[in-house]
């Protein structure tokens, strides 16, 4: 600020408004979160908002209805086709709701506010969506409207239930997709994507029969919800697909079928987790599978990496006591994980003195 002559008093030039548009919105980027940005319009007319013109919009634990208003500000000052990146996140419900105590009403309240949320969130086109939602929305439908220009899309949530509209047009131009904590028909959500490169779902309830195909995807991560349901079967057809990492839950084995149509695969980790305890040398049964190559021994399993065809390493878990069928044939069953060929072979042992207790995220 810079002192200016006024007679009878003295005046500070405000130096920094008087700085071009390109300037400001450099400034008002350096803040972490939108909404500090938006609150700059309060300090005169010349910031009033500037801050809808900021590309990375980042939004905390705003309410619901000031969110609406705040995406609601967003388009209507937009100058071009949309803005290249939304991030929203809430760490509660309370804080989606403003309000500070939690009730029994609260979740209904929230849920009824997403819908608005997310359709407002389309309007603006973004090239790249995040979407947190609190942990306790549980059990609900989120319907996932057309995002027609997002080539990336991450959505975080707890047991919701993600459907898409029957006339959507699908994701035309979606390359990766992130997903964590929802139930939803990955056919059909794949389908509608005819660009996916890139499909990362964690924490997710899949059903009993998981079946995904598609021409473009190249890399796949899937991480089952293993508590709520175990799988029965898996088939994958995607004949560009170079990356795949499968962790997912059975129950005896006895019904699992496993389908791997990927010619250009050229990294791949497995793992298989049986809730009950089948197929081996009694007492002990089969409860893990797990295929890496031999280099990653001692290493995290993010280097996992092999040909699917030609494993190095595969190590298996049994467990003594607890319930046991032992009518599988053990080499069928390991057949059903497509293993052609190893090199080592690792087997563990495990005794459980209180049968019960949780093992790899598994109940009893």
């Amino acid at each position: 600020m810079a002192d200016v002559q006024v007679p009878g008093h003295v005046r500070k030039a405000d130096l920094i408004s008087a700085l071009p548009d390109d300037l400001l919105l450099q400034v008002l980027g350096r803040l972490p979160l939108t909404a500090a940005a938006a609150r700059t319009s309060l300090l005169s007319r010349r910031w009033r908002g500037l801050w809808t013109r900021l590309p990375n919009i980042t939004f905390r634990d705003v309410a619901l209805d000031r969110l609406g208003w705040a995406l609601a500000s967003l388009r209507d000052a937009a100058l071009g086709p949309g803005v290249p990146f939304l991030d929203i996140a809430f760490d509660s419900l309370q804080a989606a709701a403003g309000v500070s105590l939690l009730d029994d009403g609260l979740q209904k309240r929230v849920l009824a506010g997403l819908p608005s949320l997310l359709h407002a969130a389309a309007g603006l086109s973004p090239v790249e969506f995040h979407l947190a939602l609190p942990r306790r929305l549980d059990g609900a439908d989120v319907e996932l409207p057309r995002f027609h220009r997002a080539t990336s899309i991450h959505l975080h949530a707890l047991n919701l239930r993600l459907t898409l509209p029957p006339s959507t047009g699908g994701f035309p131009k979606l390359e990766t997709l992130s997903l964590s904590g929802y139930c939803v028909d990955l056919a059909a959500l794949v389908r509608h994507c005819p660009c996916l490169r890139v499909l990362r779902v964690t924490k997710a309830s899949l059903g009993a029969d998981i079946n995904i195909r598609s021409e473009s995807l190249q890399e796949l991560f899937l991480r089952t919800n293993e508590t709520r349901r175990w799988i029965d079967s898996i088939n994958v057809e995607a004949p560009k697909l170079k990356r795949l990492t499968l962790l997912f839950g059975t129950d005896t084995g006895a019904r699992l079928s496993v389908s791997i149509m990927t010619p250009l695969l050229e990294k791949a980790s497995w793992w298989c987790l049986y809730a009950t305890k089948s197929t081996g040398l009694a007492p002990w049964g089969l409860s893990m599978v797990r295929l890496y190559p031999a280099e990653s021994l001692g290493a995290g399993e993010d280097t996992w990496s092999s040909q699917l065809s030609n494993v190095n390493v595969l190590s298996l878990e049994m467990k003594a006591r607890g319930p046991f069928h032992a009518q599988l044939n053990f080499q069928q069953q390991i057949e059903k994980h497509l293993v052609a060929d190893f090199s080592i072979l690792e087997l563990t042992m495990v005794y459980d003195d209180y049968w019960g207790s949780q093992s790899h995220g598994f109940g009893p």
